[in-house]
């Protein structure tokens, strides 16, 4: 999900989706201080939120926003903060199975609060666990790169009584059966992912190591939206991590190893009136480098906002200017429903000597949820090779 900064992507689709998923969650479910029954599973099956227009500008003045740069507090800051509006954990990788059969797959845990925390829904949520006001929203994809197949699961869930939410011994976020569990309760890797869907086919049980260090994105951690005070995040990034562990696909295990990306990102802003959507890479050179770019589109009247970090093989950041950047679309996708999605790129950083050609690995990898985006792997080659992913919203 820097630059006349603005917040990467994701941050921004969560924060429009649940904005959205709220209202309706509140409708369908029981009062935050009515009965203590569980809410009916069936509403996360077939809640449907087949289009959105855009987010609520107006942040409740009780959360907390992102003002300035700030002192991070690690393993605390791995986990949630109730005090800001939005967060969101993520993962992309692409893996392979000892006879060289490519996967790919994304998981991210979205948390959205209904209201700011204060001392009386403290009191009334030590009274009756479904008033603590925290919804959170999951999503599970595996493409079997060799069949050309795409599958992807959504859920979603209160906090509740322990239905999702985080914790610090053992470090782990969480939505019910859905986890992020770290070995320690000190630091977030090595870190273990298990997430699986019967009725889709699909399943992982993955083990993650940091093969490089964390990196804080913006400007130390500060990632800046638009010029308004506040409108930021707090977003930082593990930018190559080890996998190995096990994917299933209609109940065949595969032994797989491969490697992947992790972000997490806090805050209490939204899209602007004039942003219409973002492109997203994440992209993992042969040489050890990293690269990541976004770039957030416009109505007419505004130009898009571009950022873009270049990760040395010691996990050193350089930011890149939008003027550095070039990036042309050279093919399009059209799914099912007729968005028209691009398909290929040109990116080019001459003073980076990066002359790039990213394909996606396989045309359909849409998400077809409470909204439609295109998440899914890529190839990179060019002046350099890798692989990378690539995430399309607002087409």
């Amino acid at each position: 999900m820097g630059h006349d900064p603005l917040t990467p992507p994701r941050l921004l689709l969560l924060t429009v989706l649940l904005a959205v998923l709220l209202a309706v969650l509140l409708a369908l479910l029981p009062p935050l201080g009515g009965p203590s029954d569980a809410p009916d599973p069936s509403i996360r099956q077939n809640l449907q939120l087949t289009r959105l227009l855009g987010g609520d500008a107006t942040v409740d003045p009780g959360f907390r926003r992102a003002l300035r740069p700030r002192p991070f507090d690690f393993p605390a800051d791995h986990r949630q903060h109730p005090d800001y509006r939005s967060e969101w954990w993520y993962l992309t990788g692409q893996l392979r199975d000892p006879a060289g059969h490519p996967f790919a797959f994304q998981f991210t845990l979205f948390r959205q609060a209904q209201r700011p925390p204060d001392a009386q829904s403290a009191d009334q949520a030590s009274a009756n666990a479904w008033r603590v006001p925290q919804l959170y929203m999951g999503h599970l994809a595996v493409t079997d790169l060799q069949r050309g197949s795409h599958r992807s699961s959504e859920r979603f869930s209160r906090a509740g009584p322990g239905l999702a939410g985080s914790s610090a011994t053992p470090l782990r976020i969480w939505l019910e059966d859905w986890a992020l569990t770290a070995a320690s309760p000190g630091e977030l890797f090595p870190l273990r992912l298990t997430a699986d869907d019967p009725a889709q086919g699909i399943g992982l049980t993955l083990d993650l190591s940091a093969s490089k260090p964390r990196v804080l994105q913006g400007d130390a951690g500060l990632s800046q939206k638009s010029p308004e005070p506040g409108n930021a995040s707090y977003y930082y990034s593990y930018p190559r991590l080890a996998v190995s562990g096990q994917l299933s696909w209609d109940g065949t295990p595969y032994p797989v190893t491969g490697q992947a990306w992790f972000d997490h990102e806090w805050s209490s802003s939204v899209l602007a009136p004039y942003q219409s959507g973002w492109d997203w890479f994440s992209l993992q050179l042969d040489d050890g480098r990293e690269l990541m770019l976004y770039q957030i589109r416009a109505q007419e009247d505004h130009p898009p906002t571009r950022d873009s970090v270049l990760i040395d093989r010691q996990g050193n950041k350089q930011r890149l200017h939008a003027a550095q950047i070039d990036l042309r679309v050279e093919a399009f996708w059209s799914s099912p429903d007729g968005t028209r999605y691009p398909a290929r790129w040109r990116l080019r950083v001459a003073d980076a000597a990066l002359d790039l050609t990213l394909v996606p690995r396989l045309a359909d990898q849409e998400m077809r949820h409470s909204i439609r985006y295109w998440e899914g792997a890529v190839t990179v080659s060019g002046s350099h090779r890798g692989l990378g992913f690539v995430e399309l919203t607002g087409y």
